[in-house]
């Protein structure tokens, strides 16, 4: 393993938040280690991890937020939640979520 939860045959990306949505967690001069996650197999939903910062396509930017389960408790959906309080949590249905990634290491910028 080279990074925890990350095989060798792991595709990764790594990306700079664009914001402080999850300030005081990860900030924008940190870089962020990400899992490419396969959306192609039916079954990657059931393989969420609540609880793990995921890398989301929302329009045509990139977000980042940590899914959790939702308070309604939904089946299908989960609820997208920023680290800074000043910024607002979505449900969202997680069918209609373009998730590319799960976040695997921070980098923190100096």
């Amino acid at each position: 393993e080279l990074i925890k939860g990350m095989t060798p045959s792991s595709e990764f990306f790594s990306i700079n938040p664009k914001d402080d949505s999850m300030e005081t967690k990860i900030s924008i001069e940190d870089i962020l280690l990400c899992e490419k996650i396969d959306t192609d197999n039916q079954d990657w939903p059931n393989n969420i991890i609540y609880g793990k910062m995921y890398v989301f396509k929302n329009d045509k930017e990139l977000n980042i937020r940590t899914l959790m389960k939702p308070g309604s408790l939904k089946s299908g959906f989960v609820n997208l939640q920023p680290f800074n309080k000043e910024w607002p949590s979505a449900e969202v249905e997680i069918n209609n979520l373009e998730i590319i990634g799960v976040v695997r290491k921070i980098i923190k910028g100096v």
